[in-house]
Protein backbone atom coordinates (compact mmCIF):
# COMPACT_ATOMS: atom_id res chain seq x y z
CA UNK A 1 0.00 0.00 0.00
CA UNK A 2 2.88 2.21 1.07
CA UNK A 3 4.50 1.88 -2.17
CA UNK A 4 1.50 2.51 -4.39
CA UNK A 5 1.19 5.62 -2.81
CA UNK A 6 4.95 7.13 -3.55
CA UNK A 7 6.27 6.37 -0.55
CA UNK A 8 9.51 4.32 -0.86
CA UNK A 9 10.10 1.34 1.62
CA UNK A 10 12.98 -0.89 2.05
CA UNK A 11 12.46 -4.18 0.36
CA UNK A 12 10.34 -6.68 2.01
CA UNK A 13 8.28 -10.23 1.80
CA UNK A 14 5.55 -11.19 3.57
CA UNK A 15 5.53 -15.00 4.15
CA UNK A 16 2.18 -16.91 5.32
CA UNK A 17 2.88 -18.62 8.74
CA UNK A 18 2.79 -22.04 7.27
CA UNK A 19 5.69 -21.65 4.99
CA UNK A 20 7.97 -19.82 7.49
CA UNK A 21 7.56 -22.54 9.61
CA UNK A 22 8.53 -25.01 6.60
CA UNK A 23 11.60 -21.94 5.68
CA UNK A 24 9.94 -21.66 2.44
CA UNK A 25 11.31 -17.97 1.36
CA UNK A 26 10.90 -18.31 -2.23
CA UNK A 27 13.88 -16.78 -4.50
CA UNK A 28 15.99 -14.68 -2.49
CA UNK A 29 18.63 -13.76 -5.01
CA UNK A 30 17.94 -10.61 -6.10
CA UNK A 31 16.93 -9.40 -2.66
CA UNK A 32 19.04 -6.65 -0.95
CA UNK A 33 20.42 -8.40 1.95
CA UNK A 34 23.70 -7.33 2.04
CA UNK A 35 23.60 -5.69 5.21
CA UNK A 36 21.16 -9.00 6.48
CA UNK A 37 17.59 -9.11 7.53
CA UNK A 38 14.65 -8.22 10.11
CA UNK A 39 12.23 -11.27 10.73
CA UNK A 40 9.16 -9.59 12.13
CA UNK A 41 6.00 -11.17 13.36
CA UNK A 42 2.73 -10.02 11.46
CA UNK A 43 -0.29 -10.35 13.82
CA UNK A 44 -3.67 -7.94 14.66
CA UNK A 45 -2.95 -9.07 18.36
CA UNK A 46 0.45 -7.35 18.28
CA UNK A 47 0.94 -3.92 18.61
CA UNK A 48 4.99 -4.04 19.62
CA UNK A 49 6.72 -6.76 18.20
CA UNK A 50 9.50 -6.59 20.38
CA UNK A 51 8.20 -6.41 23.49
CA UNK A 52 7.06 -10.29 22.79
CA UNK A 53 10.27 -11.38 20.94
CA UNK A 54 8.66 -10.54 17.78
CA UNK A 55 11.73 -9.27 15.92
CA UNK A 56 14.65 -11.45 14.87
CA UNK A 57 18.17 -10.30 13.39
CA UNK A 58 19.13 -12.14 10.84
CA UNK A 59 22.58 -11.70 9.79
CA UNK A 60 22.24 -14.59 6.76
CA UNK A 61 18.49 -15.63 4.74
CA UNK A 62 18.25 -19.15 3.88
CA UNK A 63 15.73 -21.29 4.65
CA UNK A 64 17.00 -22.93 7.73
CA UNK A 65 17.87 -19.50 9.28
CA UNK A 66 14.45 -18.42 8.81
CA UNK A 67 12.98 -21.65 9.94
CA UNK A 68 14.79 -21.62 13.11
CA UNK A 69 14.38 -18.27 13.75
CA UNK A 70 10.45 -18.73 13.35
CA UNK A 71 10.92 -21.92 15.71
CA UNK A 72 12.42 -19.46 18.40
CA UNK A 73 9.87 -17.11 18.06
CA UNK A 74 6.93 -19.61 18.19
CA UNK A 75 8.77 -20.34 21.93
CA UNK A 76 9.13 -16.60 22.88
CA UNK A 77 5.44 -15.38 22.15
CA UNK A 78 2.66 -16.36 24.07
CA UNK A 79 0.68 -18.57 23.00
CA UNK A 80 -2.44 -16.64 22.07
CA UNK A 81 -0.88 -14.27 21.00
CA UNK A 82 1.16 -16.78 18.75
CA UNK A 83 -2.28 -18.28 17.64
CA UNK A 84 -3.50 -15.02 15.98
CA UNK A 85 -0.24 -14.56 14.21
CA UNK A 86 -0.57 -14.40 10.46
CA UNK A 87 3.05 -15.10 9.00
CA UNK A 88 5.71 -12.62 9.42
CA UNK A 89 7.83 -10.05 7.35
CA UNK A 90 11.27 -10.41 6.41
CA UNK A 91 12.57 -7.19 5.56
CA UNK A 92 16.22 -5.54 4.28
CA UNK A 93 18.00 -4.63 7.45
CA UNK A 94 18.96 -0.77 6.84
CA UNK A 95 21.74 0.86 8.78
CA UNK A 96 20.78 3.50 11.41
CA UNK A 97 22.34 5.41 14.54
CA UNK A 98 19.88 4.13 17.16
CA UNK A 99 19.45 7.58 19.24
CA UNK A 100 16.86 9.92 19.89
CA UNK A 101 15.30 11.60 16.57
CA UNK A 102 16.72 9.21 14.23
CA UNK A 103 13.36 7.52 14.38
CA UNK A 104 10.05 8.71 13.63
CA UNK A 105 6.85 8.04 14.30
CA UNK A 106 4.13 7.86 11.07
CA UNK A 107 1.09 6.27 12.21
CA UNK A 108 -2.47 6.49 10.43
CA UNK A 109 -5.91 5.86 12.49
CA UNK A 110 -9.26 5.85 11.82
CA UNK A 111 -11.23 8.11 14.29
CA UNK A 112 -14.75 7.68 13.95
CA UNK A 113 -15.88 11.18 14.94
CA UNK A 114 -13.23 12.66 12.94
CA UNK A 115 -11.86 9.97 10.25
CA UNK A 116 -8.70 9.48 9.17
CA UNK A 117 -5.96 11.43 11.47
CA UNK A 118 -2.17 11.21 11.10
CA UNK A 119 0.53 11.29 14.12
CA UNK A 120 3.69 12.36 13.43
CA UNK A 121 6.31 12.21 16.29
CA UNK A 122 9.59 11.00 18.04
CA UNK A 123 9.79 7.03 17.24
CA UNK A 124 11.70 4.07 18.71
CA UNK A 125 10.74 1.71 21.77
CA UNK A 126 10.52 5.38 23.91
CA UNK A 127 7.33 6.35 22.38
CA UNK A 128 4.66 6.03 24.96
CA UNK A 129 7.49 7.19 27.55
CA UNK A 130 8.00 10.00 25.56
CA UNK A 131 4.50 11.17 25.46
CA UNK A 132 4.24 10.47 28.98
CA UNK A 133 7.05 12.77 29.88
CA UNK A 134 6.08 15.52 27.60
CA UNK A 135 3.10 18.27 26.66
CA UNK A 136 1.09 17.33 24.55
CA UNK A 137 2.31 18.27 20.86
CA UNK A 138 5.93 17.74 22.04
CA UNK A 139 6.99 14.58 21.36
CA UNK A 140 4.28 13.81 18.75
CA UNK A 141 2.04 16.12 16.69
CA UNK A 142 -1.90 15.23 15.15
CA UNK A 143 -3.43 16.11 12.22
CA UNK A 144 -6.20 15.66 9.61
CA UNK A 145 -5.10 15.85 5.95
CA UNK A 146 -7.27 18.12 4.59
CA UNK A 147 -8.39 20.43 7.31
CA UNK A 148 -5.39 21.08 9.23
CA UNK A 149 -4.21 24.05 7.22
CA UNK A 150 -0.53 24.28 5.88
CA UNK A 151 0.20 27.45 8.57
CA UNK A 152 -1.46 25.57 11.51
CA UNK A 153 0.52 22.64 10.46
CA UNK A 154 3.70 24.62 9.98
CA UNK A 155 2.86 25.96 13.51
CA UNK A 156 2.84 22.73 15.14
CA UNK A 157 6.08 21.28 13.71
CA UNK A 158 7.72 24.34 15.05
CA UNK A 159 6.61 24.16 18.33
CA UNK A 160 7.37 20.52 18.55
CA UNK A 161 10.19 18.72 20.54
CA UNK A 162 10.65 16.24 17.93
CA UNK A 163 10.93 18.09 14.81
CA UNK A 164 13.56 20.53 16.87
CA UNK A 165 14.85 17.47 17.69
CA UNK A 166 15.11 15.50 14.42
CA UNK A 167 16.13 18.58 12.73
CA UNK A 168 18.83 19.65 14.77
CA UNK A 169 17.11 22.93 16.65
CA UNK A 170 18.27 21.54 19.80
CA UNK A 171 21.32 22.86 21.04
CA UNK A 172 23.84 19.94 21.22
CA UNK A 173 22.18 17.45 19.04
CA UNK A 174 23.25 16.87 15.61
CA UNK A 175 19.56 16.23 13.26
CA UNK A 176 19.40 13.56 10.95
CA UNK A 177 18.01 16.22 8.49
CA UNK A 178 18.47 19.79 7.87
CA UNK A 179 14.50 21.43 8.75
CA UNK A 180 14.04 22.13 4.98
CA UNK A 181 15.22 18.53 4.02
CA UNK A 182 12.65 16.95 7.13
CA UNK A 183 9.83 19.23 5.98
CA UNK A 184 10.16 18.52 2.58
CA UNK A 185 10.10 14.18 3.90
CA UNK A 186 6.89 15.27 5.95
CA UNK A 187 5.06 16.70 3.23
CA UNK A 188 5.79 13.85 1.14
CA UNK A 189 4.48 11.39 3.65
CA UNK A 190 1.80 13.13 4.72
CA UNK A 191 0.74 13.87 0.83
CA UNK A 192 1.04 9.84 0.30
CA UNK A 193 -1.40 9.16 3.27
CA UNK A 194 -4.01 11.59 2.38
CA UNK A 195 -3.66 9.81 -1.48
CA UNK A 196 -4.29 6.55 0.74
CA UNK A 197 -7.19 7.51 2.68
CA UNK A 198 -8.60 8.75 -0.26
CA UNK A 199 -8.18 5.42 -2.33
CA UNK A 200 -9.93 3.54 1.25
CA UNK A 201 -12.89 6.17 1.01
CA UNK A 202 -13.30 5.73 -2.53
CA UNK A 203 -12.98 1.69 -2.26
Amino acid sequence: ALEAVGMPTPWHRFIPLERAVAGDVGDLTSAPLRHGALLKIVSPEILHKSDVGGVVRLAAVDAEVVARAVAEMSLSIPADLWAAARGVLLCEAVPYTATLGRELLLGLVGSPDFGEVITLGLGGTAVEALAAATLPGQSTILFKPGCTSLARLEQKLEQSLFFRWASGGVRGIKGALEPAALRNQLGRWTAALDRLCRQVEEA
